[in-house]
This record gives C-alpha cells, sequence and structure tokens, in this order.
C-alpha cells in the first residue's frame, strides 16, 4: 500500500464509512457509494467484496464491505489515520 492508497482510504472510510458488530459477521467495516470507482479502489488495496444495494425511492448503491479477521486488520492498519482525522473535527467543533 502506498502512502497516498493510505490516505485515501483513510479519508474515504472516516467520511463515508460505517464501522460496526453485528451478528453472524461479527466486525465489519463497511462504504455505501453511487459511484463505482472508489469502491474498486478499497477492494483492490483491502479485498472485501463489493455488492448492489438498492433502496426503494434512491438512485442504486454499491457496498463494499469486510468483515472479522479482514475488517479487524483494515481498522489497525488505518487505526493511526483515522485517529488523527477524528481528533481534527473535534478540534473544529
Amino acid at each position: 500500500m502506498t502512502t497516498k492508497d493510505y490516505w485515501f482510504a483513510v479519508g474515504f472510510i472516516a467520511g463515508e464509512g460505517h464501522i460496526g458488530l453485528y451478528n453472524g459477521a461479527g466486525l465489519v467495516i463497511s462504504v455505501s457509494q453511487i459511484e463505482l470507482t472508489p469502491l474498486l479502489r478499497l477492494q483492490e488495496i483491502f479485498g472485501g467484496v463489493i455488492s448492489d444495494l438498492i433502496i426503494t425511492n434512491q438512485k442504486p448503491k454499491y457496498i463494499w464491505r469486510a468483515n472479522g479477521p479482514t475488517a479487524a486488520g483494515i481498522i489497525m492498519t488505518l487505526a493511526t489515520g483515522l485517529k488523527q482525522v477524528h481528533a481534527g473535527r473535534y478540534k473544529q467543533a
């Protein structure tokens, strides 16, 4: 992973992503988007899967998702950058 990839992933996941615990899937990190291209980039960097997410009365979206040990590895890899992004948000508030 390049430095550019790292900061792309940090910014994109911090701004658009979701990290949570779900029954059956355990730890999950996901990002939904109308545009497929940034999700393909996440998949190229980290793996995971991309699927269609259709929401009634809205444009169809794609969702990139990783779970379990893969999600844990992504979070550990990006933790320092995510902390910096979130710390900056709280300073501005």
